[in-house]
């Protein structure tokens, strides 16, 4: 499974960054705007790790539903680099005696240097809208600031950084500067049509009349389209080409929604 010693376990070939290409990796699945970067773990896959099993549920807390699938996440290793949490499973799995390792970073191996060049070049290359490290240990600090990475949270004890990874305030530093940006995203957007008189602005008013309707109800309403679902579908994704996600669609009563959350910052 690698190389031991009484320390430390590495892959076979040492520290390197995983080939995404092997795994098919590529960055255009459909709603993702943002990227969280977390410090790796003990636990492998990473996803499983109660630092990062933590991470997720306040995310679910804070961030509203329909805007989760905005968020992906990946881990900073100097191990085995920059791992996407989709494909956490088929390295940890699949290819265990290649990638399993047990070390900590440190200052003497270059790990700082190597795993921030990793870092730099993955957000040019799969980076999102937006990206966000979230750590506390000094050593990872690094890591992001060397990449020019962002990092949360912003105000927090440097000596009590296990503590501090999982306290709540340092965690909605996080939380709030998503919700935030996406907010205001769809407000400017949305002032941008409404100052026009536009399309989207009109579908917007329509919505907020109804708070819920069927494709039924949108095709009447807007009959002049050569094709209203498609355009209506256009509101509940973000996309460079969509118009954000303003609606969902509930599959159990077959309508698009509105919600009030919504409405309210409009």
């Amino acid at each position: 499974m690698g190389v031991k010693s009484s320390k430390i376990v590495l892959p076979i070939n040492g520290k390197n960054q995983v080939d995404l290409s092997r795994f098919k990796f590529e960055n255009n699945y459909r709603d993702s705007i943002y990227t969280i970067y977390l410090p790796c773990a003990k636990n492998k896959p990473y996803f499983k790790s109660i630092t990062h099993s933590y991470i997720k549920l306040k995310l679910k807390e804070y961030i509203p539903n329909i805007w989760r699938n905005l968020i992906n996440i990946s881990t900073i290793s100097e191990v085995i680099g920059i791992v996407p949490e989709r494909i956490e499973g088929s390295v940890f799995y699949f290819y265990k005696d290649e990638y399993y390792y047990e070390h900590y970073p440190s200052y003497g191996e270059g790990d700082i240097e190597r795993t921030s060049e990793w870092l730099k070049s993955y957000i040019e290359q799969y980076g999102t809208k937006f990206n966000y490290g979230y750590c506390t240990s000094k050593i990872f600090r690094e890591i992001c600031n060397k990449a020019g990475l962002e990092c949360f949270p912003q105000n927090f004890n440097p000596k009590s950084a296990l503590f501090e990874f999982r306290k709540l305030k340092c965690v909605k530093e996080l939380t709030n500067k998503i919700y935030e940006t996406y907010r205001n995203l769809l407000i400017n957007r949305f002032n941008k049509w409404r100052l026009n008189n536009s399309h989207p602005y009109n579908v917007l008013e329509f919505a907020r009349e109804n708070n819920s309707f069927s494709r039924k109800d949108f095709k009447i309403k807007f009959k002049d389209l050569q094709n209203p679902l498609a355009n209506v579908d256009t509101f509940c994704h973000e996309s460079e080409s969509d118009k954000g996600i303003f609606f969902y669609f509930n599959k159990k009563d077959k309508k698009y929604h509105f919600p009030n959350f919504i409405q309210k910052f409009l």
